[in-house]
């Protein structure tokens, strides 16, 4: 079973975490569920979840706004975690004429 996390976008400021996750758990385990500003990250512990979720909520109106929800686009849950480029000590100096 392969883990995933699916991005919702265009998500109203009227939605809860409460109601965020029972929407989401209609259509399987939520690993974590987590609300940002005007989008929210769902992880389910099975794929199949996720795609369940994404082909029944993308474009589902929901608390006055319609869904966007898809894959996010971050580093998979269940791969390999690479480093992002740069990191402490890179920096860059801008001479001004």
């Amino acid at each position: 079973m392969s883990r995933a996390k699916i991005y919702v976008g265009n998500l109203s400021s009227r939605v809860m975490q409460e109601d965020l996750e029972a929407l989401f758990v209609r259509y399987g385990q939520i690993q974590k569920a987590e609300i940002k500003f005007g989008f929210a990250f769902v992880e389910y512990y099975d794929r199949r979840d996720a795609e369940d979720a994404i082909d029944k909520l993308n474009g589902y109106e929901f608390k006055g706004a319609r869904l966007a929800v898809e894959y996010s686009k971050g580093p998979r849950v269940d791969g390999p975690r690479i480093p992002p480029r740069g990191g402490q000590g890179m920096r860059v100096s801008w001479l001004v004429t």
